[in-house]
């Protein structure tokens, strides 16, 4: 069996809100994104949210773009959804201030060009904020 190979892609997203909703106006996190693609075109990631608000998230999602030619298959999480390029995760427990919460995502790399399948998931939000920075 062929071992995944790291494609050493990460992004480090930082999210804070500054809209009205005071449900999430509180609301900050840090989510970081790795991906693995073997050659047959499967794929493996990791997802890690930290909450780095002071109050807790409840009831949360995160929503994320994957690049074209990449579809999920399972993930860690009981609710998950994909439409095109974009994914949401529901996360049915509480992420207290300072936590952290992962999910293991798998997946396969369609029959794109590698162009279109190079590069990492972006333009991660919380429960609809959007990040305010997406770094490597």
């Amino acid at each position: 069996m062929t071992p995944f190979v790291d494609r050493d892609e990460r992004v480090a997203a930082e999210g804070g809100a500054d809209s009205a909703d005071t449900s999430s106006a509180s609301m900050s996190c840090i989510a970081e994104y790795s991906v693995r693609v073997r050659p047959d075109g499967r794929l493996a990631a990791d997802l890690r949210v930290t909450n780095t608000g002071p109050d807790e998230l409840r009831g949360w999602s995160i929503r994320f773009d994957l690049p074209a030619g990449q579809r999920l298959t399972t993930a860690s999480v009981l609710h998950w959804q994909q439409d095109q390029r974009a994914i949401q995760l529901t996360i049915d427990r509480p992420l207290a201030p300072g936590a952290s919460t992962a999910a293991a995502l798998q997946g396969n790399v369609g029959p794109a060009t590698a162009a279109e399948t190079a590069g990492t998931a972006r333009a991660f939000a919380v429960n609809g904020q959007p990040c305010i920075r997406v770094a490597p």
